[in-house]
């Protein structure tokens, strides 16, 4: 039985490959010169993302390839040259295979991406993140890395206003959860 399941592991990772280098491409390409507060190329944020993500559920490429893109959206226009249906337009390209799988991506990418002017509270678009699994997956990674990666206090205090307001669905593997707990209350 554990011969199959690492055949079927292996099967997945390799079908999942040519997506996640794809993914990875469009992200080089969206994130472009774009930095981080700290001065270090952006790129390294969903680089880092997609690894927590990989840590925590190995197995989920969608979840991999959605943290690879999770920001490419919201950000990638101003830094790429595109615009976000051209960047829309490479994501879908970069899924061609399985039609399922580019749908769930989309629709995690679109509700992932935040607009302040549609929920400029906070909570509200952590709510609306949390009610698709595969962004709310791909969220937790995300605020990880945010939380280990040099925040600001206002950001600490918005992300923990807005866990204690907006619970971390049971879908979220326990070692995950607890990893963004323990980050996030050990700068309180």
């Amino acid at each position: 039985m554990e011969n199959l399941r690492h055949y079927i592991r292996n099967l997945i990772m390799e079908l999942g490959e040519r997506e996640l280098s794809a993914a990875t491409d469009i992200a080089n390409i969206a994130h472009s010169g774009q930095q981080r507060r700290d001065g270090q190329p952006y790129i390294m944020h969903p680089t880092a993302v997609q690894a927590i993500t990989k840590r925590y559920y190995p197995d989920n490429i969608e979840a991999q390839i959605l943290a690879m893109l999770h920001d490419v959206i919201e950000d990638g226009p101003r830094y790429s040259g595109l615009t976000r249906r051209e960047l829309f337009s490479k994501v879908k390209k970069a899924i061609p295979e399985n039609s399922r799988a580019q749908k769930s991506i989309m629709d995690a990418l679109r509700v992932m991406t935040h607009s302040k002017r549609r929920h400029p509270v906070y909570e509200d678009y952590l709510r609306l993140v949390f009610s698709v699994p595969l962004a709310g997956i791909v969220k937790i990674s995300d605020l990880i890395h945010n939380l280990s990666h040099n925040p600001s206090d206002r950001q600490i205090q918005k992300y923990q206003r807005a866990i204690q307001k907006v619970p971390i669905p049971n879908y979220i593997a326990a070692d995950h959860r607890e990893k963004l707990e323990e980050i996030l209350y050990a700068r309180s």
